[in-house]
């Protein structure tokens, strides 16, 4: 079993060394992805809160009531959260698994953050070893592109300090987007003649190498069996229109985001 989760790991660790998350086209090159210069960082960093409305207000309260010291930030990609969070929080550690995210988050942190707050490295979250250490734990749209999500979530939960603070977002089983693309690939695009079913299918236009989705029920009943208390769930969406014959921020709009939102945040206490 350790053997194929290390193989499967791999994989995913391979997968975003090659794909990492900085918002150009994924059509592009490789390597015109994967370059670091200081353009692209400013943009990175501008897009991670532009495209992610529920982030603005979450970092905004989050300073402004902050009263805690130590902070890890699972998945931090090219370091965009952990400028923000090493603003805020007197220690961060800062996680990925892809060696390549690592060598572009150190360089975000150096032009645009507090490097002497920031403890950064390379490594996998099914792997965390800490114990009763964090005051929060932060970690938005990561650990859904995992082999076991569970294992993290359990690892989050040994991490966390008594009564401390996790706040999460994974992708929402219960979006118009999961159904609606779907059942377009499954049906329109004869993926269900290839062995597809609708969860499987998500692959084909969805991010990593791993994509779960999850419903609120789904989530809830696993952070209940791990111990978490004072869970509480939030909708939402990416700043784009929900549908493309929708006018962004119409009331339409607001109205799917809030209700039938890809993004699943899930808030709780150890």
């Amino acid at each position: 079993v350790e053997l194929l989760m290390n193989n499967k790991n791999k994989f995913n660790e391979e997968w975003w060394d090659k794909n990492p998350m900085t918002y150009e086209d994924w059509n592009l090159s490789e390597n015109i992805r994967s370059s670091i210069d200081i353009d692209k960082i400013k943009k990175i960093n501008s897009e991670y809160i532009d495209s992610n409305p529920y982030l603005n207000d979450f970092f905004k309260n989050l300073k402004n009531n902050n009263q805690e010291n130590t902070v890890l930030d699972i998945g931090c990609g090219w370091g965009s959260s952990t400028v923000i969070l090493s603003k805020i929080f007197k220690k961060v550690y800062s996680i990925d698994i892809s060696a390549k995210s690592i060598l572009a988050a150190k360089e975000n942190i150096r032009l645009n953050g507090f490097p002497e707050r920031v403890n950064l490295s390379k490594y996998d979250a099914e792997k965390l070893n800490f114990i009763n250490y964090f005051d929060l734990i932060y970690s938005w749209g990561v650990i859904h592109h995992s082999y076991d999500t569970k294992k993290i979530l359990e690892n989050i939960y040994k991490g966390l300090k008594e009564n401390g603070k996790c706040l999460i977002m994974i992708y929402n089983k219960n979006s118009l987007r999961y159904y609606l693309k779907g059942f377009y690939y499954l049906i329109f695009k004869f993926k269900l003649f290839s062995g597809y079913n609708l969860d499987s299918v998500q692959k084909l236009f969805t991010d990593g190498f791993y994509q779960k989705h999850y419903s609120k029920s789904e989530l809830r009943k696993t952070l209940k069996e791990i111990g978490f208390k004072n869970i509480s769930f939030d909708l939402t969406h990416m700043q784009k229109s929900y549908l493309p014959f929708i006018k962004k921020n119409s009331l339409i709009d607001k109205f799917l985001k809030k209700n039938f939102g890809w993004l699943l945040v899930a808030k709780f206490n150890k």
